[in-house]
């Protein structure tokens, strides 16, 4: 076959498409050379202080290479470099597609190129050479050829452009070049320049963060220095009841011990013997392997049954070296979590500015990154450096370091812990409940309601800014009891704040948008309770009750509040058809158990303009079940109606299921273990209109007797505020199977305590009455039926007696020393008392009982300022504890007093209903069928 083309063809063609790889080849090997010599540079470069320079921008402005050389080099070559990989790129996609084909075909073509080669080729391999040379040719003709030059015309402007035009093709845009340089700072062993003035602020922004960390890790480690330190006081605890256990109770469960073996050896109580490793107990003369492995067995027994049953009781009286271990550790958690809070409260306000800009400064932390940045972008890195410099400046850090300190905590002393302590008790129960649940008895899961109702109510939420009080668990549980039911009765036990978890439900209620409520109560409890929401609360009291009652009313149907009405007030007011407000609370509900009452149908009219309401009542309803279904009624008439028919099981599990979504009791013994058995109450009541002219006339007449005996006065006791009140202690503390002490300095008003209680007041204890008789009077008050009183003066009956069947003590007038009231309450709060002592303090609103208890609680605080310090207690007490109010202290304020009434003088006491309505109020109202 004859050759169809010349060999200069030929070669003309091969030598052509050889010219096109090198060229690029060409490509490659520039680039390959700029990254060595970027490579070489950076070195140098990254250990420039450019960010300080950059700052006045002194650099980035500046493209004369004189001022940075290095800067001008990588700039130059770092655009050459990314404009060479856009031809280097091409190049590798005609590599791709072309390379192979066409090396294969220039080997095959090459046989042409040589007329002697030729003539020795066999046909086959001629017609291939052919196709060959006719494939390279046309690619020269085609695509891969323009494709070839037009990159090679785009390599040759940028090899030829010159350094200040690649300098300010960079500049343009640097975020394009970035990735080239990312190769180089990926690279192994490189070490980066890092940015001193940057890496400074990330120190500071590092330790505000740590410092954070090391917080919680404190708190966390907290929690379980009181987990530890409650094993420690639990082990004590149950050491103490196993000390009361003789050896001999083994022997009773595990015949065979060897009793008078281990008495012999020194061994007399249980506690000892748990001590005692099982190879103890073997090296006891006469124990053996089977004796010492069912003595073991038995003391692990009696272990487990005592510590299942035993709660820890938090009282200032222990003074273990566990208990203080525990309050140690309560406190310390408690304060900790108190500077967490201040602590995150101090940086909140900067720590989306420190964490943003600690996210932006990362652009420029080292010299390279910096330098990839646009004009823009460094302008935003230097605002936000000057930004976070100020913010984290020394004072700030200096500042924070001191709010997050929590190295003083361990140098409180325990007599300080203990004070805290006392000061607010409810707060350590509280931290021990949130962190050991159930310790102190109910572990708050379910309170005594049925699981699917509990796991509901478990759910619901409520924001109590604005109360000014700690909850505890079980109430926090009752609040949420009632607002997720919206319609309940509230029966809980004397002394389980009652009040305070109805507050807490409108405080909720109002953070939650609502405006209007209103509380029902007896005229008894109406000044309490509006010094109640005043002190507990930031809420708006209006009183509804007296000669001004309608236009007070209008007043809180414009504007809203806590309106705080009487049972027979509630006849003169009225809505309009189809007006609602938020909250209705009935307390001493059981005022309204006849439904033929005209209290009651009052209370009904104003419920049904209720969104929610609240019925409470210490009285157990349980055994008078026709009353509580009468309440139940108007709450939930469809409950009602389902356990009308099975209310003679009112005992039984399937009745209390029943009316658990609208009945609600629980008892002090359930829910209180854990806190000291003594509750005071003060007690005001607002002076009917009888007792208040007599007050206003001792005043006047400056008779000092007579005004401490303020509301005793009056002849007709169902006239008098103080007596209607005690009463209804007397048969609220009755119904619940109590005895009451009723103490007073007074012998008329002593008097009249029991022409007011009859039957149930034993033979009173007075200055007359030998200590002999005085202790057949206690002996049979103890044997005497629950529901008893008696009745003490002060004076007499507060000191050198034991009256522990009493857990309800009555104070008939506020005393004039503290310690005289303090010794008589310690007859009933002593060692031995079973029951949690409920005290109640008899006060007039308006009255020198104020003045008395404000300037006795100033004293009384004095004293526990100093208590701590027994020589400067013991001075404390002498000199003004029993020193109390002395008689030109009484006189300053009864002047007080007289001046206040002289101001007053004109305006009229107060409508004649309010008479009336003590008696209405009574709970043994005459027109009651």
């Amino acid at each position: 076959m004859a050759r169809p083309y010349t060999s200069q063809e030929v070669n003309s063609v091969i030598s052509e498409h050889k010219r096109l790889r090198s060229v690029m080849k060409e490509c490659e090997s520039e680039i390959e050379k700029i990254r060595a010599s970027v490579r070489s540079r950076m070195m140098m470069f990254a250990s420039k202080d450019i960010f300080r320079a950059n700052m006045k921008k002194e650099l980035t402005e500046n493209t004369d290479n004189s001022s940075d050389p290095d800067i001008a080099f990588l700039s130059e070559n770092l655009y050459r470099q990314a404009s060479l990989m856009k031809c280097d790129s091409g190049y590798k996609e005609i590599e791709k597609e072309y390379g192979s084909l066409v090396d294969k075909a220039v080997s095959s073509a090459s046989s042409m190129s040589n007329p002697i080669k030729w003539m020795f080729t066999s046909a086959k391999s001629k017609n291939d050479a052919s196709e060959s040379f006719e494939y390279l040719n046309s690619l020269l003709q085609g695509s891969y050829k323009s494709r070839i030059d037009e990159n090679h015309s785009l390599f040759e402007s940028i090899k030829g452009m010159s350094r200040d035009d690649a300098i300010l093709k960079f500049r343009e845009n640097p975020v394009r070049c970035e990735k080239y340089l990312r190769e180089y700072i990926n690279e192994k062993n490189y070490k980066l320049g890092e940015v001193k003035e940057i890496n400074d602020l990330f120190d500071k922004v590092n330790r505000i963060k740590d410092r954070k960390d090391g917080l919680d890790e404190e708190i966390y480690s907290g929690k379980n220095e009181i987990k530890k330190a409650c094993d420690e006081y639990r082990r004590k605890e149950i050491g103490n009841i196993l000390s009361n256990v003789p050896v001999e109770a083994i022997s009773r469960d595990s015949s065979g011990v060897r009793i008078k073996v281990l008495e012999d050896a020194g061994y007399t109580n249980v506690a000892q013997l748990a001590s005692l490793s099982k190879a103890q107990l073997v090296s006891i003369n006469g124990i053996g392997d089977d004796n010492a492995a069912a003595i073991k067995n038995q003391v692990d027994k009696y272990i487990n049954e005592v510590a299942s049953g035993v709660r820890i009781r938090l009282s200032s009286d222990d003074r273990s070296l566990e208990f203080s271990k525990l309050l140690s550790a309560i406190y310390s958690y408690r304060r900790k979590k108190e500077i967490k809070s201040e602590t995150d409260s101090y940086i909140k306000e900067h720590e989306k500015d420190i964490n943003e800009g600690y996210v932006n400064l990362h652009s420029a932390s080292d010299t390279l990154k910096w330098f990839c940045l646009t004009d823009s972008q460094k302008d935003g890195v230097r605002k936000t450096y000057d930004s976070l410099k100020t913010l984290l400046s020394d004072e700030y850090l200096k500042s924070f370091e001191s709010v997050s300190d929590t190295s003083k905590i361990s140098s409180v002393s325990i007599n300080d812990i203990r004070a805290d302590f006392e000061n607010d008790t409810v707060g350590y129960i509280n931290i021990l409940d949130e962190t050991v649940p159930g310790l102190m008895g109910d572990d708050g899961t379910m309170y005594g309601l049925p699981g699917e109702l509990a796991e509901d109510i478990r759910t619901q939420s409520f924001g109590l800014q604005g109360l000014n009080c700690t909850l505890r668990p079980y109430q926090e549980w009752g609040v949420k009891y009632v607002l997720h039911q919206e319609k309940v009765l509230l029966g809980d036990e004397m002394g389980l704040g009652k009040t305070i978890q109805a507050l807490a439900c409108i405080v909720a209620l109002r953070n939650a948008g609502d405006t209007h409520f209103m509380v029902i109560c007896p005229a008894s409890v109406l000044a309490n309770w509006i010094k109640e929401i005043n002190s507990k609360t930031d809420l708006r009291a209006v009183k509804i009750h007296g000669r001004d009652r309608l236009e007070s009313f209008e007043k809180w149907l414009k504007e809203g509040g806590v309106a705080v009405t009487t049972y027979e007030t509630t006849s003169f007011l009225k809505y309009e058809e189809g007006y609602r407000f938020s909250f209705l609370v009935v307390d001493e509900a059981h005022y309204i158990k006849n439904i033929s009452a005209q209290r009651s149908k009052n209370v009904r009219d104003i419920s049904k303009h209720a969104d929610r309401m609240l019925f409470m009542t210490g009285t157990a309803l349980e055994n008078r079940v026709d009353e509580m279904i009468s309440l139940i009624e108007i709450l939930n008439p469809e409950i009602s109606k389902q356990v009308k028919n099975i209310a003679f099981m009112s005992a039984a599990k399937q009745f209390r299921d029943k009316i658990a979504p609208v009945y609600y009791r629980r008892k002090r013994d359930d829910v209180l273990t854990e806190l000291p058995e003594k509750i005071e109450n003060d007690e005001w009541t607002i002076l009917l209109d009888e007792e208040k002219k007599i007050y206003k006339a001792d005043v006047l007449a400056k008779k000092y007797a007579d005004i401490r005996r303020v509301s005793w006065k009056v002849d007709d006791l169902s006239k008098s505020s103080k007596a209607i009140r005690l009463k209804e202690i007397v048969e609220e503390a009755k119904s619940e199977g109590r005895k009451t002490i009723v103490f007073s300095f007074f012998l008329d008003t002593m008097a009249k305590v029991r022409e007011l209680l009859g039957d149930c007041c034993l033979e009173p204890i007075n200055g007359s009455v030998p200590p002999q008789k005085r202790q057949e009077i206690i002996d049979e008050f103890d044997k005497a039926p629950e529901g008893s009183v008696l009745c003490a003066q002060i004076q007499s009956g507060g000191t050198g007696l034991n009256i522990q069947s009493a857990s309800v003590v009555v104070i008939c007038e506020p005393q004039l020393k503290p310690s005289i009231e303090n010794q008589a309450i310690s007859r009933a709060y002593r060692m031995g008392q079973a029951r949690n002592v409920l005290v109640y303090r008899l006060l007039s609103d308006d009255t020198v009982d104020e003045k008395i208890m404000d300037i006795l609680k100033q004293k009384q605080s004095v004293f526990d300022a100093f208590a701590n310090d027994s020589a400067a207690a013991e001075n404390v007490e002498k000199n003004d504890i029993e020193q109390g109010i002395d008689e030109k202290t009484l006189g300053s304020i009864i002047d007080e007093e007289i001046e206040r009434i002289k101001q007053s003088k004109g305006e009229t006491d107060g409508a004649k209903e309010n008479s009336t309505e003590a008696l209405s109020d009574s709970p043994e109202d005459p027109a009651d069928p």
